[in-house]
């Protein structure tokens, strides 16, 4: 089975407000300490297993949290030239 990320769509993630990465055959993320790169890594676990990406069930997708906002991430999957779309929101509970 040969599984491919084509592209990943973050919104109101870990601070991160809209960003879309579309990833190639072979894809660097790349840049200084405090850029996202662990929050795009812990954005894909956290669609695929609901989990971040050191397998914390518990840990904080808000950022700094300002209430109302929903959580988005988007994944688009090649698996044996089938494209798959997953999409997983979180949406705050009030009483």
């Amino acid at each position: 089975m040969l599984i491919q990320l084509k592209s990943l769509k973050l919104r109101n993630f870990k601070g991160l407000k809209n960003v879309t990465i579309n990833f190639g055959k072979e894809t660097n993320v790349i840049g200084e300490n405090a850029t996202g790169k662990t929050t795009i890594a812990d954005a894909f676990t956290w669609l695929l297993f609901d989990k971040d990406s050191k397998d914390r069930t518990t840990f904080d997708i808000n950022g700094n949290a300002i209430h109302g906002l929903e959580h988005e991430v988007t994944g688009v999957l090649n698996v044996d030239g089938i494209e798959i779309n997953l999409s997983k929101i979180y949406k705050e509970k009030w009483a």
